[in-house]
């Protein structure tokens, strides 16, 4: 049995019909679920996969845009956030939350996550988009990860490129995360962690809610077409950080893909620059 588990929980399933994905995306955008499960029982998660068509597997909802007529079919919030510490090593299951995995790392004199302290996803989520900032990815610190994938497969080579993992493309749905570190000074790391929170608070538009940048190194030529602060509905292009798209207060979803419409057609024009979207698009 591996080390001893620093977060975990007891088995939770719960079942919403016509659930509002609003409640579950960074955006606050999204219309209803035909069914939204949320479980940290990996049996159940199998289970679900084999009998529920279409399904749909979703994080903390930090990455993505949800339509506004919602989802048909069945959504499942993964939640299993078990984190256990054995030597450098970290496990950690994909549910748990990117803060805690950093927080885990931190207190047990480990560097290398300093990065993820201020991403608000979870670790399944984080590996499959490659998430990273502030010089810091997944791709530096991930070893392991088992997956469901016809069955459970344990896999070692993942594809990595920037916000790119091989998960994107095979469909294979992440359990659980396997994590190598350093050994580093805590008061170090815990001063690195405060001083990338401080960044964040100075570059990005925290006080509304968004899904991050949206499109893969699109600030500077967001910034460059000259669309900071544009608008549509209550959709805006951030003034602090042009990469981000906010919701100034009641946003639809379709105010925010016909804004990311918008971005992709300026920033061709004026700067010859093709795009490439970050956040992920769903829904009806």
């Amino acid at each position: 049995m591996r080390g001893g588990f620093l977060f975990g929980g007891s088995l939770v399933i719960t079942t919403l019909l016509k659930e509002p994905m609003r409640n579950h995306t960074t955006f606050k955008v999204g219309g209803p679920a035909d069914k939204f499960v949320t479980t940290d029982c990996p049996e159940e998660l199998i289970e679900l996969l084999a009998t529920e068509k279409p399904l749909y597997i979703i994080g903390n909802g930090s990455n993505l845009v949800v339509r506004d007529k919602g989802i048909r079919g069945t959504v499942v919030k993964y939640t299993a956030n078990r984190i256990v510490v054995e030597g450098n090593m970290i496990i950690a299951d994909s549910g748990a939350m990117l803060r805690d995995l950093a927080n885990a790392a931190m207190e047990n004199s480990l560097t290398g996550l300093e990065f993820a302290h201020g991403i608000p996803g979870t670790v399944g989520g984080a590996v499959y988009m490659n998430a990273g900032a502030w010089g810091g990815k997944m791709a530096d610190i991930v070893t392991e990860v088992k997956a469901i994938a016809g069955e459970e497969k344990v896999f070692t080579e993942f594809g990595f490129k920037h916000r790119q993992s091989c998960f994107q493309k095979n469909g294979a749905i992440i359990l659980e995360v396997i994590l190598e570190l350093q050994p580093g000074d805590k008061n170090k790391i815990k001063q690195a962690m405060k001083d990338m929170a401080d960044k964040r608070r100075r570059t990005q538009p925290l006080n509304y809610p968004s899904a991050g940048t949206v499109f893969k190194k699109g600030m500077k030529w967001t910034k460059r077409a000259g669309l900071a602060g544009y608008t549509i509905g209550d959709a805006q292009v951030s003034t602090k950080n042009p990469g981000f798209i906010t919701n100034k207060g009641n946003a639809s979803a379709a105010d925010i893909e016909e804004l990311i419409k918008h971005i992709y057609k300026t920033v061709k024009k004026k700067k010859g620059k093709k795009l490439k979207l970050e956040v992920e698009v769903i829904g009806e």
